[in-house]
């Protein structure tokens, strides 16, 4: 008998793995997750509102800021940005304040398709829902375990006695001071 995981939002985070925060380990398939999301009021719509009206190149940093803390596709990320801005120009057109249009921006809800990406047991995906798609990996269990190990730091000692007056290393000591290599790893 096969006993079924139930995932909720208390062990989510023990079965998904952020995937710009984890590196996949053996077993585990690459999740997205896809949705329409509202993008309201809150500090990081505070934050784009500032640098689409105060930054200069605020317009490339706040499509950066939706992609990486909104989970925005690029393109959803451009147009939520476009949108934003034109209601703060239109705005500022109307003759209202600073405040009152940063108000009103601040209030309206934008919505964009969000995306974001899990490390995860292939089980532990839902079947059969159209907000889950699952991206095999290819010999990744295989890679796994030809890089076990060799991200290791290995160092070597270089003393800092120097003769007096010598500014720079000779080739020969260069040489000597090298340090030792990582194992290298066949793909």
């Amino acid at each position: 008998m096969t006993t079924e995981t139930i995932i909720d939002d208390s062990n989510f985070n023990e079965h998904f793995f952020d995937a710009r925060n984890h590196g996949p380990k053996k077993n585990h398939i690459l999740a997205r997750f896809s949705a329409i999301a509202e993008f309201v009021d809150g500090q990081m719509k505070q934050d784009i509102i500032y640098l689409l009206s105060t930054m200069e190149n605020g317009g490339a940093s706040a499509v950066k800021v939706m992609q990486k803390l909104g989970c925005a596709t690029y393109e959803a990320a451009i147009d939520v940005c476009s949108q934003v801005a034109e209601d703060l120009q239109a705005g500022h057109t109307k003759g209202m304040t600073i405040d009152s249009v940063n108000e009103e921006v601040e209030s309206k809800v934008y919505s964009y398709h969000y995306e974001q990406f899990f490390y995860t047991e292939a089980a532990c995906v839902p079947e059969e829902d159209a907000h889950w798609d699952i991206i095999q990996i290819s010999n990744l269990d295989k890679h796994l375990d030809k890089v076990e190990g060799v991200g290791e730091v290995r160092s070597k000692f270089i003393p800092q006695e120097r003769e007096e007056g010598k500014e720079f290393w000779t080739e020969e000591e260069m040489e000597k001071a090298k340090p030792i290599p990582f194992p290298e790893v066949e793909s």
